[in-house]
């Protein structure tokens, strides 16, 4: 038996996050952040996609959308953008210094799909005020959280995966499939959204 470990394939058994439910929770801290720095929705929803990345690990970014929502009402079609960034940060920052460059005014949010792609994020926004950019990433990584400590930094947050968890969780999730018994077809490993307050 296979077991897709971070990263579903058709057809295996999965253990690893629920990617629409990281990525609301990321929608739900930047609507947070838009309610109670600018008092109302933004004037663009900026998601930083990868498409090959597969359509699971994209569902961050449609949970990410949603998240928002729940909190800011429906945003317009027109005020949701969407830039490949490639999940990597020179990419990320190449298409986002493009796309910012005909928006120098205006309130964006953004969603990245992980902690690279929110990395090279904050790279492109560095000339604007923090205050009117708000970047949450997914992932958790070291180097992000060393970025959310700054309170300058226009990075809000990432949603934490705690990947060095999950030895002694996969091992009581893999035994029972390798002894040839009956188990659920997916295994949610728990998920944490970091900020600026922890």
């Amino acid at each position: 038996p296979l077991i897709s470990l971070v990263n579903p394939h058709h057809g295996n058994t999965y253990f690893g996050v629920n990617n629409y439910r990281a990525g609301y929770s990321a929608g739900l801290a930047l609507a947070s952040f838009a309610a109670q720095h600018w008092k109302s929705q933004p004037d663009s929803l900026l998601l930083m996609e990868s498409p090959r990345a597969g359509r699971t690990v994209q569902s961050r970014l449609i949970g990410a959308v949603r998240g928002v929502q729940e909190r800011l009402g429906p945003i317009p079609e027109n005020k949701i953008e969407h830039i490949d960034g490639g999940g990597d940060r020179s990419t990320s920052k190449t298409a986002l210094t493009a796309f910012l460059r005909s928006r120098p005014k205006q309130r964006i949010l953004i969603a990245a799909i992980n902690d690279e792609s929110a990395m090279g994020a904050v790279e492109a926004v560095q000339s604007r005020s923090a205050s009117s950019i708000a970047i949450v990433g997914h992932g958790g990584s070291t180097e992000m959280l060393d970025v959310i400590a700054d309170p300058e930094n226009p990075c809000i947050g990432t949603v934490s995966f705690h990947a060095e968890r999950y030895g002694e969780e996969f091992l009581a999730f893999a035994l029972p499939i390798v002894q040839g018994r009956s188990t659920a077809a997916a295994h949610y490993v728990a998920h944490e959204f970091i900020g600026k307050d922890k």
